[in-house]
């Protein structure tokens, strides 16, 4: 018996109902199948499934800010200013409760992935790291939260970059 069935569902608008068999997270068949062949049956009404979202580039690390305190100029500037602002009062467990509000809309939404580029600088040096590691091990089996840090760290010249440019995020599973 599997874990799930999803009843008269379409994989695509114009596509046929079929019924999808899933166990252990795994698609094993596509077809129409009587009742009582999984643990959990959903009626799809039609409707078509997808696969999971996923979310390929995310700070977690300042989440929500605009709740903490709005940028009122509403540019890029501003926004800089205020998380600059901000980020000195950020704590592990400060970055982990705004954290967990974005994962959980992102599960109720569907994602089932998120790289997060949590900022790596003399001001806050690994506060966002350590707090999406803490998270990744809370919300394992729910979402793959994976972590690609970046390096915010004034460089050789001395240009204290505010951006996440690619050629300076360093890579982590």
């Amino acid at each position: 018996m599997a874990d799930l069935l999803l009843r008269d569902a379409r994989i695509a608008d114009d596509a046929a109902l079929v019924d999808i068999v899933i166990d252990q997270g795994v698609i094993m068949q596509l077809d129409h199948l009587p009742s009582g062949r999984a643990d959990h049956e959903i009626d799809c009404a039609g409707r078509v499934v997808i696969p999971g979202l996923i979310e390929s580039h995310l700070h977690l690390d300042k989440a929500l800010l605009d709740r903490e305190r709005p940028n009122l100029d509403g540019t890029l500037a501003g926004a800089i200013a205020v998380t600059g602002e901000l980020e000195r009062t950020f704590t592990r467990a400060s970055i982990r409760d705004r954290a967990r509000r974005v994962l959980d809309l992102a599960i109720t939404n569907g994602t089932t992935t998120i790289r997060a580029h949590p900022d790596v600088d003399p001001i806050i040096g690994l506060l966002g790291v350590e707090a999406l590691l803490d998270l990744r091990e809370e919300y394992r089996g729910r979402i793959d939260l994976q972590s690609g840090p970046c390096d915010k760290s004034p460089d050789p010249a001395g240009d204290r970059r505010r951006a996440c440019p690619a050629r300076r995020c360093r890579t982590q599973p």
